[in-house]
């Protein structure tokens, strides 16, 4: 059999026994030659096609054989199931990293924390979108040379921001990350100096020559800053500067808007107001405002 050519390509290709059917094949065109009886007689071409052709190859990585899917017909659909979500997470890895040009190692953690969530369970009854986004907020924590903003988080997401870091929080609670270490909480009095810069430019554009708060002693407001932050609990302590600072201005009797005095602090109006309102209620003051 080893000096014949093969009838359909030329060949001298010694053929290939295929035990299954017990056949003769050509390893160069898959010409089948036939039974082991007589390998040289070849077949139809309608035969061929129906004994080699017979049933199409899926288009996805799964090799288990029919008899085996159709035995163990729930195994096979988890298998297939389990499968489809991997290509699913993976893309959409990939996807989220090319949109918002994230760097590699970044990923290479994200997806890391994400595959030991899913196998612990703690992907079930939650969107996969929500998890990477959240895990995108935990990382970034400690690449302060990469950052996202708040509606970038919501596109990956899916949802509000605010379901981001809840959804961070429930995730340290249940042990499935770590709590980023963060800085110490900065004092009221921290914050006081850039404040008075601030003021003191904005004096100086609007073309005033006096300085509001220039015969007050710094550490006379610091340390009142500091005392109404532990009285005040819960608020920024950049709003209990900004606060204090428009509270002495009010008591040294000058004119300066909450809108300039929020701005320097880098605050909103109403937490100024808030604060105030705060300050006179728990402190015991009153202050016309």
């Amino acid at each position: 059999m080893a000096g014949n050519r093969c009838p359909n390509c030329g060949t001298t290709t010694p053929p290939m026994f295929n035990p299954e059917t017990g056949e003769y094949v050509c390893p160069v065109c898959g010409y089948i030659y036939g039974p082991v009886a007589e390998p040289l007689k070849p077949r139809s071409q309608e035969e061929y096609l129906r004994k080699v052709h017979s049933e199409r190859m899926p288009k996805n990585p799964d090799t288990t054989p029919r008899a085996i899917s159709i035995k163990h017909l729930l195994g096979s659909r988890e298998l297939s199931r389990e499968s489809s979500k991997n290509r699913e997470y993976s893309s959409y890895l990939s996807q989220v990293q090319r949109e918002f040009n994230i760097p590699g190692y970044v990923m290479t953690e994200v997806e890391r924390l994400f595959g030991e969530i899913r196998k612990a369970g703690g992907l079930k009854g939650r969107s996969h979108k929500l998890i990477i986004a959240t895990l995108l907020f935990y990382v970034l924590k400690r690449y302060p040379n990469v950052t996202l903003t708040q509606n970038q988080l919501e596109r990956i997401a899916g949802a509000d921001v605010r379901k981001v870091y809840r959804t961070y929080r429930v995730l340290v609670k249940e042990g499935y990350i770590q709590p980023a270490k963060t800085r110490a909480v900065r004092k009221p009095s921290e914050h006081l100096p850039s404040i008075l810069s601030r003021l003191r430019i904005e004096s100086q554009r609007s073309g005033k020559r006096e300085n509001p708060l220039s015969d007050m002693p710094m550490h006379v407001l610091a340390k009142t800053a500091d005392s109404l932050a532990k009285i005040l609990q819960g608020v920024k302590p950049s709003g209990v500067a900004g606060a204090t600072v428009y509270l002495f201005i009010k008591m040294l009797g000058f004119k300066l808007s909450q809108d300039i005095v929020a701005k320097s602090a880098n605050v909103s109006t109403l937490t100024i107001r808030r604060v105030l309102k705060q300050i006179t209620e728990e402190a015991e003051l009153t202050v016309g405002i």
